[in-house]
C-alpha cells in the first residue's frame, strides 16, 4: 500500500508538471492597440470586442483653428511622459497583465506623425520592455471582419475621413485620400447650433457625444420640401440635471457637413470617385464590390444610403465617365461588427493568425536601427492580408 501510493502521488505529480509546461508554452495572446484620435481601445487578439474603450489623453476636442496646441506639432520628448503615463495605466490598472509576456499589435494609421509613433515605441520597448511590435496598417484592418482580400475602406474618423483601396490583400497607397471632414465637424456645428437655440454659453463635450448619438441623423438634402410640419418642432434632451431643447431641423442640420466639401475642396462621396480613379482598371470590380464604411461618423442612421445617393450622382458627370459601369456594382459590405470599432476588430483577427511574429519588430532590432524600423517605408504592408 505505501509503495503504491507513493507511486500515485508520484504519478500525480508528473502529471502537474506536464500540465504547467504545456500552459507555460503557450504564447499568451497579443494585445491589442488602437490610439485613436478620440478613443482608445485595448484588448486582446482573438476576441470580438475591445476590453475597454477609453477618451485618449491626446483627444482633439476642437477644431485645430479653435484649439492653442495642436497635437501634430508635438515632438517625442513632449509626447513621452503623455503616452507613457496612460499605457501604465493601460497595462497595469485595466489589463492588469505582465507587459514582457505578451506582443503587441499597434493599429497605426497611415497618416500617424513619425514623433507618436517613435514615442509609443520607446515606451513599449524601454519601459514596458515588450518582447515585439506589429504596426498594421489601421487604415486597411476593417477589411479582416468581411473575410476578403479586396476591398474598398472608406473610415469616418474623428478628425477626418480616410479612403483606401485594397487589393489581394495590398494597400494601394497611391490611391490613399484623406480630407479634413470627420465627426469632430459634426460636433462643432452641434455645439454652434444647440448653444443658439438654448442660449448657453458651453456644452461639455461628454454631454454633445451624447446628443449626436442619440438624436442625430442624416437624410436627404430635399427634406425641408418634402416634409408636412414644423421643422423647429422642439424635442427635450435629459440627462441627469442638463436639459437642452433640440429642434428636428438641428437633428439632421448637424451631420449634413459631412457632406460639404472640405479644406481640400471635396466631399467624401468625391474623394471615394477619385480614389477609384487612380487605382488600376481590372482592379476596380473586385474593389467595389466589397465597400466597408468604419468609424463612429458612419453610425448615424441614413449615413449609408445617403452616401451612395450621392456616389450616383456624382457618376453622372462628364468627370467620371472613366469609371462607368460602377453604379451596378458598388455595393456596401454587411459586417456583423460595430463600425466604430472595426480598425480593433481587425487588429484582433490579424493578431491570432500564424506567421506574424517574422514581421515583427523586436526590441533589439529597434535599438540597431535607432527606430529606423518604424518608418512607414520600412513597415511590411505589403500583402499582409497574406498572412
Amino acid at each position: 500500500r505505501v509503495h503504491g501510493g507513493i507511486g500515485l502521488r508520484s504519478s500525480k505529480a508528473a502529471i502537474d508538471m506536464s500540465t504547467r509546461e504545456v500552459f507555460w508554452s503557450v504564447e499568451k495572446q497579443a494585445v491589442i492597440l488602437d490610439l485613436g484620435a478620440r478613443f482608445t481601445k485595448v484588448g486582446f487578439a482573438g476576441e470580438s470586442c475591445p476590453r475597454h474603450i477609453l477618451p485618449s489623453p491626446w483627444a482633439v476636442t476642437r477644431l485645430p483653428s479653435e484649439q492653442v496646441l495642436v497635437t501634430q506639432s508635438k515632438t517625442v520628448d513632449e509626447w513621452l511622459p503623455i503616452v507613457e503615463k496612460f499605457l501604465n495605466i493601460l497595462y497595469f490598472h485595466y489589463l492588469q497583465i505582465n507587459p514582457k509576456e505578451r506582443r503587441v499589435i499597434l493599429c497605426e494609421h497611415m497618416l500617424t506623425t513619425k514623433s507618436f509613433r517613435m514615442a509609443v515605441a520607446k515606451t513599449l520597448f524601454d519601459k514596458l520592455l515588450v518582447s515585439s511590435i506589429y504596426c498594421a496598417p489601421g487604415s486597411a484592418l476593417p477589411l479582416y471582419t468581411t473575410g476578403l482580400s479586396n476591398g474598398l475602406i472608406v473610415d469616418i474618423a474623428h478628425t477626418e475621413c480616410r479612403i483606401l483601396p485594397v487589393f489581394e490583400g495590398t494597400p494601394l497607397r497611391n490611391a490613399f485620400r484623406s480630407i479634413s471632414t470627420g465627426s469632430l465637424h459634426i460636433d462643432k456645428r452641434l455645439r454652434d447650433l444647440l448653444q443658439e437655440s438654448n442660449q448657453v454659453e458651453s456644452i461639455s463635450d461628454e454631454i454633445l457625444e451624447d446628443v449626436k448619438v442619440r438624436t442625430c441623423f442624416v437624410t436627404r438634402p430635399s427634406i425641408e420640401s418634402q416634409v408636412n410640419g414644423d421643422l423647429n418642432r422642439l424635442q427635450t434632451y435629459n440627462n441627469g440635471p442638463h436639459s437642452l431643447q433640440i429642434s428636428y431641423r438641428t437633428r439632421f442640420t448637424a451631420p449634413e457637413v459631412l457632406f460639404l466639401n472640405g479644406s481640400e475642396g471635396e466631399s467624401i462621396a468625391e474623394a471615394i470617385l477619385e480614389s477609384l480613379l487612380r487605382t488600376d482598371c481590372d482592379a476596380r470590380l473586385a474593389i467595389c464590390s466589397n465597400v466597408v464604411l468604419c468609424g463612429g461618423g458612419s453610425m448615424l442612421p441614413g449615413f449609408q444610403s445617403r452616401l451612395m445617393e450621392d456616389i450616383h450622382t456624382l457618376l453622372k458627370l462628364d468627370r467620371y465617365n472613366g469609371l462607368n459601369g460602377l453604379q451596378d456594382i458598388l455595393r456596401m459590405a454587411s459586417v456583423v461588427f460595430p463600425a466604430n470599432s472595426l480598425c480593433w476588430i481587425g487588429g484582433a483577427i490579424l493578431g491570432s493568425l500564424d506567421g506574424l511574429s517574422s514581421c515583427s519588430i523586436n526590441r533589439e532590432l529597434f535599438m540597431e536601427s535607432k527606430g529606423q524600423a518604424l518608418d512607414i517605408d520600412n513597415l511590411q504592408y505589403s500583402e499582409f492580408l497574406s498572412l
